[in-house]
């Protein structure tokens, strides 16, 4: 395979999970409230198909108690056990506690690591 193959297959595999993206935004930008989570879980399917994942989870962050994430959307290629609805902050060792001051906003990929261990 030529350094030109490669370039190409590259350009090829940036094009469709560009192509993904757009799509899935397209049908955001469309979709009425009553069927955003639907969407939501099939754009899960989706990246996780596309990625070669078993697995996509989404958690909130929880009013009651604070501190906690509840499990708002999850896809599973498998059967199996699903997470637990609610986790502590310190499950997720990347994000920052959010503070008494009002409501914490960011996101991140977790690469697999145990609890409390780092990247």
């Amino acid at each position: 395979m030529t350094p030109e193959d490669n370039l190409n297959m590259e350009f090829e595999a940036r094009l469709r999970f560009e192509t993904l993206i757009a799509d899935l935004s397209s049908k955001f930008v469309r979709a009425p409230a009553s069927v955003v989570d639907r969407e939501i879980m099939d754009a899960e399917r989706l990246i996780c198909e596309f990625l070669g994942l078993d697995i996509s989870a989404l958690w909130q962050w929880s009013d009651e108690p604070p501190g906690f994430f509840t499990l708002t959307h999850y896809y599973s290629a498998r059967e199996g056990p699903k997470p637990e609805v609610r986790l502590n902050h310190e499950d997720f060792p990347l994000v920052p506690a959010a503070d008494a001051g009002g409501p914490h906003r960011g996101h991140f990929l977790s690469g697999g690591y145990a609890r409390g261990g780092s990247p």
